[in-house]
């Protein structure tokens, strides 16, 4: 997801609400009730980023956040 004129911050805020609202989720497959969770990374750009870099700390931020648990969002600026 990317969007636009949003701070780190913000995004990082929707993102985990989407989290939130995701695991909340009752989903049916068959006869099996399946959890739902959601990982992300996030990243603002800056001036000096190329669309490659920044997705690619929000890339890494994905994998953090599925290194750590998985059901979680993390920002770029832990990096």
């Amino acid at each position: 997801l990317v969007l636009q004129d949003c701070s780190l911050d913000r995004a990082m805020a929707l993102a985990d609400d989407t989290r939130k609202d995701v695991s909340e989720l009752t989903i049916i497959a068959g006869s099996k009730s399946v959890a739902v969770t959601v990982s992300a990374g996030a990243a603002e750009m800056t001036s000096t980023d190329s669309e490659e870099s920044v997705l690619g700390r929000a890339d890494e931020g994905l994998a953090a956040a599925q290194h750590e648990g998985r059901n979680r969002i993390i920002s770029s600026s832990r990096f």
